[in-house]
């Protein structure tokens, strides 16, 4: 007896559920909810410290391709020119997300322009947002009421140079900068959210008049150091970044951020030992920079 009702209990719970679902079904094809959030609740964007009105994600899974979506005021919601996401059935499905969407994702060399954070006079958007790359993964469907919770983390590496006076020395003579032996050229694959250096190393100059601290946005590599040239008073100062070791990768890591101390001497320039952390956190290294 005691197994029949058992088994009754679990057909009645069964033919329920199929009831709940068929009846949200019958008013018709459920609208997909989006929520998308930065998962290291420390970390920022490279443009900001949350999501800008205008920001847009494109969204995977089932039968849709790239949907993009927009963010204004606290949500998400499609873009005119898309198609909604609607979930024809009661089964979940699993999506992927990426930002920013529409934007170049493969064969891009990253410059000095590119990595500028002031906001473009067309877009809004500053250049650099546009290099930093985020990926995310939700699952959603008719038992969720439509609900997709992503979950976005970086997948660019982030590079942060602290320029400190040393004795003697003034930074308003600071006029520029240039990084060597990091490649400049990759891709980002939208699909799994790998980015990845696929050039050959190559120089980047910045200008640095009137800055204490530059942040820049860089492919994930594997490489053991970089050079620093630093130019102050139109004297050069040069060091070397020694890049750690993290997951068995020394180099740049994928949603990591590196910050260098690069104290500037008369006859040295000094930069800091280096630390890995995750991205917004900034390990910390020391270096010396000479002339």
């Amino acid at each position: 007896m005691n197994n029949k009702f058992f088994a009754l209990a679990a057909l009645a719970l069964s033919l329920a559920a199929c009831t709940n679902d068929n009846e949200v079904m019958d008013n018709g094809p459920v609208a997909a909810v989006i929520n998308a959030e930065i998962s290291d609740a420390t970390a920022t964007r490279a443009s900001g410290t949350q999501w800008d009105n205008g920001d847009a994600i494109g969204i995977t899974g089932g039968i849709y391709t790239d949907i993009r979506y927009v963010y204004s005021n606290g949500s998400w919601t499609v873009d005119e020119a898309s198609d909604p996401i609607f979930f024809q059935t009661p089964d979940e499905v699993n999506f992927t997300a990426y930002y920013p969407q529409g934007a170049e994702t493969a064969d891009i060399t990253i410059t000095a322009e590119q990595q500028s954070t002031v906001p473009d006079e067309q877009t809004g958007f500053t250049p650099q947002s546009q290099i930093d790359f985020l990926y995310g993964t939700g699952t959603g469907g008719v038992r969720t009421g439509g609900k997709v919770d992503f979950s976005f983390t970086h997948r660019m590496s982030r590079l942060v140079l602290n320029f400190i006076a040393g004795a003697d020395v003034k930074l308003d003579g600071l006029s520029e900068y240039t990084l060597s032996g990091l490649s400049m050229t990759g891709s980002f694959d939208t699909a799994t959210g790998e980015a990845k250096a696929t050039g050959t190393a190559s120089d980047l100059t910045m200008d640095a008049t009137g800055i204490t601290s530059s942040s820049l946005i860089l492919f994930p590599q594997a490489v053991t150091e970089a050079k620093l040239k630093v130019v102050l008073g139109g004297q050069n100062y040069t060091a070397t970044l020694t890049f750690p070791q993290a997951n068995a990768v020394q180099g740049l890591e994928s949603g990591h951020s590196y910050t260098y101390n690069v104290t500037i001497k008369k006859d040295v320039l000094i930069v800091s030992k280096a630390d890995i952390n995750k991205w917004g956190e900034g390990g910390v290294f020391d270096i010396d920079a000479e002339q």
